[in-house]
């Protein structure tokens, strides 16, 4: 397994991945080629931008099987950014085979050399990675005390 940096061109093998997700009831009820635009556009914006990467973990064929997406979030009240993870999705197939453990370590490891403070994300509770304590078991720490909240702009 190889992780490294997305291109442009992995648009559709990370559309693949989205549409391998059968809780993502958003992506799996559209056609796969409007995700695969939907990705371009995004990666179109991520991938030049110094406060964004997504990393993709591809098969020793190339074949993409999981990716991640952070952003090194600028806080005035920390001695250096956050980084937030967006998004950290594995193909079915290759859960539990140390694919999201590898993307997680190279974040860890791009964030340390940044000079984060913390690295966060959101769960929710009723995904599997939730449910089997994935990001528990890693050592990541569950905020009891704050509230997540969300303005939709749809």
């Amino acid at each position: 397994m190889l992780i490294r940096e997305a291109t442009e061109a992995d648009a559709p093998g990370i559309a693949a991945v989205l549409h391998d997700i059968t809780e993502l009831h958003s992506v799996t009820d559209c056609p796969v080629e409007e995700t695969c635009g939907r990705v371009a556009g995004a990666l179109a914006t991520a991938v030049p931008s110094p406060s964004t990467v997504v990393l993709v973990a591809t098969t020793d064929d190339g074949n993409i099987v999981g990716y991640c997406s952070v952003h090194w979030v600028p806080f005035l009240f920390f001695k250096g950014p956050e980084g937030y993870v967006t998004e950290l999705f594995v193909r079915q197939s290759h859960r539990s085979k140390g694919v999201g453990t590898a993307l997680l370590e190279e974040v860890q490891r791009r964030a340390k050399l940044k000079g984060c403070s913390r690295l966060s994300l959101l769960n929710a509770r009723d995904r599997e990675a939730y449910r089997r304590g994935f990001y528990a078991g890693r050592q990541w720490q569950e905020r009891e005390r704050m509230a997540n909240f969300i303005l939709p702009l749809e």
